[in-house]
């Protein structure tokens, strides 16, 4: 909590808070994604600042999921954007410029992915996962007219039938 306060007050001597948007109009179209990322990286340290590791209900102060104690998804991916080497580069910080680079939305695997696909059907799931970049290892499908129309397409991996 110490050091997200502390990266709070940093934040704010960087940039104009107050001309962020507000939560409610995060997804309004006049706002740049840019500065919507930055409102929710500055809402995340203020959370984080006094210990609210959660989306908390405004009205009441609980949290929306009780059902555990982990730091909020959100948060996390927040403060994670504006440490990132795609977020704000030492130019603008220099000159307080908003807004800062988007960060990088997808992010290229290491090594192919690979799957293997039961209970296939005519194998639209395998088509999908083909196109994502998967590399089928195994197709299963106990229907013997699915296997032919599976073995009928384009290969997509190894067909067996089973169970």
């Amino acid at each position: 909590m110490q050091e997200a306060g502390v990266c709070l007050a940093r934040f704010e001597l960087l940039f104009d808070a107050a001309a962020l948007p507000a939560p409610w109009e995060y997804n309004y179209q006049g706002n740049s994604d840019e500065a919507v990322w930055l409102a929710r990286a500055h809402d995340s340290l203020k959370s984080l600042a006094i210990g609210e590791f959660q989306s908390v209900d405004p009205d009441s102060g609980n949290p929306y999921d009780t059902s555990h104690d982990f730091v909020d998804r959100a948060v996390v991916e927040s403060v994670i954007w504006l440490f990132n080497d795609n977020g704000i580069s030492k130019e603008q910080l220099k000159h307080r410029k908003l807004p800062a680079a988007a960060a990088k939305t997808a992010i290229d695997p290491p090594y192919r992915l690979s799957s293997i696909e039961i209970c296939a059907g005519a194998g639209g799931q395998a088509l999908g996962l083909h196109a994502a970049g998967f590399d089928a290892v195994c197709i299963y499908e106990q229907n013997k007219n699915a296997v032919a129309t599976l073995k009928a397409n384009r290969a997509l991996g190894p067909v067996r039938q089973g169970d």
